[in-house]
């Protein structure tokens, strides 16, 4: 349960193959109303029903979106997701991740199969993060280090990522959030890819942090996140070959 992440659970249904003999899935055409549907069925109830079952593809490609409604000059018929779910050809990807291996796509049979599934995992998580800080067993804490100081092409993402609460990670963001609560959100100081990071005591017992990019080594303060500095090519080389 540690090392178990859902990394998506708003992935676009995908259609099964039914070619006989091979297994794969494949894009379907983006509906708005279906989407709609999904946002209205998560705050529709708090109730969790027991999960159905879960079906396995060989291939992992991300997906689209839901089937195209036919339309007509006369009217433009909608279609629920209930509707959808009777098409057992359709499936819905749910994504988890074991943490130091590869990340799996699981594919549920209908729309509500797929929430159901996501909100045990979401729960179980949550629960076995709330034991281990109540037991006072959590292996270790986290502490946000840069909060916006480094980026780099690519590591953005339109798609919010899906947050334990009461874990480490969510109390060490909700820490820094806090502190910077009636400030701005800066921009990054460096947009190069970070290769290797490590602490140290200036004169006089000062902590510090240093990280290495492909732009250079930078450091700050230990209990500042935004006090990060690119500092001398001499220093720079250094740090480089000690890491």
């Amino acid at each position: 349960m540690d090392l178990l992440i859902l990394e998506s659970r708003d992935d676009d249904p995908v259609v099964r193959s039914t070619l006989a003999g091979k297994a794969g899935v494949t894009k379907v055409v983006p509906n708005p109303a279906a989407q709609e549907q999904l946002r209205l069925a998560r705050t529709s109830s708090n109730q969790s029903p027991v999960p159905g079952s879960i079906t396995t593809s060989q291939n992992s490609t991300s997906i689209n979106s839901l089937s195209r409604v036919t339309t007509s000059q006369s009217q433009t018929p909608t279609v629920s997701s209930l509707e959808v779910a009777k098409d057992d050809k359709t499936l819905y990807p749910i994504r988890v991740k074991h943490l130091g291996k590869e990340t799996y796509t699981l594919f549920a049979p209908t729309l509500q199969n797929r929430e159901d599934w996501c909100n045990k995992i979401i729960e179980a998580r949550t629960k076995h993060a709330a034991a281990l800080f109540a037991q006072n067993a959590e292996p270790f804490k986290l502490r946000v280090m840069a909060d916006s100081a480094f980026a780099y092409e690519g590591s953005a993402s339109g798609q919010k990522s899906i947050t334990i609460k009461g874990t480490p990670l969510d109390r060490a963001i909700r820490e820094v959030e806090k502190l910077y609560a009636n400030t701005g959100r800066p921009g990054p100081v460096c947009r190069a890819k970070v290769n290797c990071a490590t602490s140290f005591n200036q004169a006089g017992g000062k902590q510090m942090v240093a990280v290495g990019t492909d732009f250079g080594v930078y450091i700050s303060e230990m209990d500042d996140p935004r006090g990060w500095q690119r500092v001398s090519l001499f220093i720079t080389l250094s740090f480089h070959y000690s890491c």
